[in-house]
């Protein structure tokens, strides 16, 4: 079978991603024909590609996603998978120093021929992600009759892996807006170098989706169903319910935040947190502010980031004794300078009694506060729990988190604004 990724079209196409401009990480399950080494074997491959993952089988996949979904083979798969991958590059390109990368994650998951004859509709799921854009696709394979030997089934198999390779290179040279022509590219994908088509052992009740490929390539390397058009989602936020919040009290801590972006150091205090007290963490944004009130849309573009990545609950809870009375019981995850804040006595009438009365209300109501230190910008010293003065008495209600990560979303805002300032 010929190697289409060393097609001096393919490979030329290849090389168009390394100035693209964007970092890409593709996580793959089910299917692998040889995209990652291709991309890996051009010069500068590090400039675009900042990782892939190979799922072998359910459990690797699960254990990528750090959840089991109820099918492995379907759009949503694809999706989670698309999503985890996004926040894969995204974490890498900052702990790289690139904060203001552009990073797509790429997502595919696809069921081809098995060694033996097996019921089910052999098909790839294929996702591009980034938080404000996603692109689905879908295709199917035709299936072999049950008398197929076990050499027919291996070679299909080869040019399937192919096939879905492309298939997810061709995803991605369509979400960027250059598919490029293929008028020149005269290998089929499948058929003539085994058999002729007609020869081979074909379950003719199904579609043959890659005897159409055989001699035209409508878009780009590869065909797909018409019957199930690219589609496109500009906003794709779930919300977390609140009352979801409050029935798994026991079960969740908060970790509340205006996420303007969501970083690494918000993802790693939620994984500190989390271990530390078994619980999963839920992201909290609050609509409303002491001195604004954030508009749909942006709220629906901080809650994009979350998706396949981890829950979030939008409600209309601007201070934490107002979250705390929402979500009781509810152990809630902070910055120091959240702290100091939250012990303000400005907030409660400028007066100590006002703050003792909050801090009394926090205890009836369960609340236990877990602090991460966080650098003062202003003094550039790293403040933690333990150079804040509370009240002996409420001490027990704060928990200290040792972690350390040097990043604000103020400074990633800054940065991008900087960027596009001196282009």
């Amino acid at each position: 079978m010929q190697n289409l990724f060393l097609d001096p079209i393919v490979h030329q196409s290849l090389v168009q991603l390394r100035s693209s401009g964007k970092k890409f990480y593709i996580a793959q399950s089910g299917s692998c024909g040889g995209l990652v080494p291709a991309l890996e074997s051009i010069p500068g491959a590090s400039k675009f590609l900042a990782g892939a993952r190979f799922c072998n089988d359910c459990e690797d996949t699960a254990d990528f996603l750090e959840m089991t979904p109820e099918k492995f083979v379907d759009a949503n798969v694809a999706e989670l998978l698309a999503a985890k991958a996004y926040w894969k590059c995204l974490e890498y390109a900052r702990r790289r120093g690139e904060p203001n990368a552009e990073v797509i994650g790429v997502g595919m998951t696809a069921a081809i021929e098995k060694d033996r004859h097996s019921e089910g509709t052999k098909r790839v799921h294929i996702c591009i992600y980034t938080p404000g854009r996603v692109e689905n696709r879908y295709e199917t394979f035709w299936k072999l009759s049950e008398d197929a030997s076990f050499e027919v089934r291996a070679m299909k198999r080869a040019e399937e892996a192919q096939f879905c390779d492309l298939f997810v290179f061709n995803a991605i040279l369509s979400f960027l807006g250059q598919p490029v022509s293929n008028k020149n590219l005269q290998a089929p994908l499948i058929g003539t170098e085994l058999a002729p088509l007609d020869q081979l052992k074909v379950d003719r009740s199904k579609p043959c989706i890659i005897a159409r490929m055989m001699n035209e390539f409508p878009f780009g390397y590869v065909a797909w169903n018409g019957h199930y058009p690219p589609m496109v989602r500009e906003s794709l936020g779930e919300r977390f319910p609140m009352q979801r919040v409050v029935e798994c009290g026991s079960q969740v801590i908060l970790v509340p935040g205006s996420y303007r972006p969501l970083h690494h150091g918000h993802i790693d205090l939620a994984r500190m947190v989390s271990q530390m007290t078994g619980r999963t963490a839920v992201f909290e944004i609050s609509v409303s502010h002491p001195d604004k009130v954030v508009d749909e849309a942006e709220i629906e573009g901080r809650m994009n980031q979350f998706w396949g990545f981890a829950p979030i609950v939008v409600d209309q809870a601007p201070l934490y004794i107002e979250k705390a009375r929402m979500y009781p019981g509810v152990p809630i995850a902070m910055g120091a300078d959240a702290v100091l804040k939250l012990l303000d006595q400005k907030y409660y009438g400028g007066t100590l009694q006002g703050l003792i009365d909050v801090l009394e209300e926090f205890r009836r109501l369960g609340t236990i506060f877990y602090v991460n230190g966080r650098l003062d910008e202003t003094t550039g010293q790293f403040v933690t729990l333990s150079d804040i003065p509370i009240p002996a008495r409420y001490r027990d209600l704060f928990r200290e988190v040792s972690m350390r990560v040097d990043m604000s979303s103020t400074k990633l805002r800054n940065a991008v604004a900087s960027s596009h300032s001196n282009p």
